[in-house]
C-alpha cells in the first residue's frame, strides 16, 4: 500500500478481504505504478507470498534484498 497507494486486496468487510488475501493473488504493483522497476516488484511480491517458505525468513532477510535495490 506504502508503494502503490492503494491496498492489494479491497472488499467490503473484514471477511471478504481475508477470502481475497487467502484466494487471490496481489495485482502486481506495476499495473499499479508502473514506473516502479521489476525488482521492487519482485521484492513486494515475494514480501506477499502465500507460501510461508517463499517469504523472506527474517526481518534481516529483507534488509539485505532491499539493500541490494541500490
Amino acid at each position: 500500500e506504502l508503494l502503490t497507494g492503494q491496498k492489494p486486496f479491497d472488499g467490503d468487510n473484514p471477511l471478504e478481504v481475508l477470502m481475497k488475501q487467502i484466494a487471490q493473488a496481489p495485482v502486481p504493483p506495476r499495473r499499479v505504478r508502473p514506473e516502479l522497476t521489476p525488482e521492487v516488484e519482485a521484492l513486494i511480491l515475494r514480501a506477499m507470498a502465500k507460501a510461508p517458505a517463499e517469504r523472506f525468513q527474517s526481518a534481516e532477510e529483507m534488509v539485505v534484498a532491499i539493500d541490494s535495490l541500490g
